[in-house]
């Protein structure tokens, strides 16, 4: 399921740290974006399959709204629609 917990809901068990190429990755990123001291404390992996959608949303469940989220796209071609900081601003 989509949530934040400390522990795999199906096993119980911790989470494994973050990739150290995830931690690098999203370090840099957020460096280029004026963010020099971003620490990533935490990793979510999406999987959708071909065909399927994701629809514009906001990311509220973060701890801190001054920090960048860092997202990567790994596999098929997409087209990203970016919108503003109100609902009915118009999508990019």
């Amino acid at each position: 399921g989509y949530r934040y917990t400390r522990e795999d809901p199906r096993t119980g068990q911790p989470w494994p740290a973050m990739p150290e190429a995830f931690d690098t990755l999203a370090r840099e990123a957020a460096r280029a974006a004026d963010f020099p001291g971003f620490a990533p404390d935490a990793c979510l992996v999406n999987r959708y399959q071909p065909g399927s959608r994701l629809s514009l949303h906001q990311d509220k469940d973060e701890r801190d709204y001054d920090a960048p989220i860092v997202s990567v796209s790994l596999g098929m071609p997409a087209v990203f629609l970016f919108g503003g900081h109100e609902r009915g601003d118009k999508a990019v």
